[in-house]
């Protein structure tokens, strides 16, 4: 069975939502609605590496972590929600843990991704903002989707290596 350190994941957590929420948008002023989601291929990766006792509570405390760095639109309790949602949603429907490879994680990437922004759009109507326009989906969702693919493939490998790190107490 996998496990994950608690400090190595609570150290990747903060490493990777401040690169998205901070550096990345500082780094690209002009682009920031493309600044991929770090932080939900992280939790993809938990969710179809670990248990589901260690991949949900991750999950949620990663998004809750970032809807603190990133008070805005969405109230907090947002991003704790949906990486839950789908962490549980990966974790049973992922068949073996055990082989799980990159070439399996960038097809759930993409479907992770496109979820979560559906209903960041959704939600976004619900709170009386017309994002779910056609040109809103195929300029920035669509491109953005695409890219957090793409970058599934260093993710996965970085979070595999943390999930073979023991913790101290084993």
């Amino acid at each position: 069975m996998s496990t994950v350190n608690p400090y190595l994941a609570s150290f990747l957590v903060l490493l990777i939502s401040l690169v998205q929420t901070q550096f990345l948008p500082a780094l690209l002023p002009s682009i920031t609605q493309y600044v991929p989601d770090l932080l939900l291929l992280v939790v993809v990766s938990w969710a179809l590496l670990l248990e589901e006792q260690w991949a949900l509570p991750l999950a949620f405390g990663a998004g809750l972590f970032l809807d603190l760095l990133a008070l805005g639109l969405h109230p907090v309790g947002f991003n704790a929600l949906l990486f839950s949602l789908s962490a549980a949603i990966i974790n049973r429907t992922a068949p073996n843990r055990s082989n799980t490879t990159v070439i399996r994680a960038v097809p759930v990437a993409l479907l992770a991704a496109a979820g979560y922004h559906l209903a960041g759009l959704l939600a976004d109507r619900l709170l009386g903002y017309n994002n779910f326009q056609t040109n809103v989906i195929f300029q920035i969702l669509l491109p953005l989707i695409i890219i957090d693919a793409a970058l599934m493939l260093v993710i996965f490998g970085m979070v595999r290596l943390v999930t073979r790190t023991k913790s101290a107490r084993d």
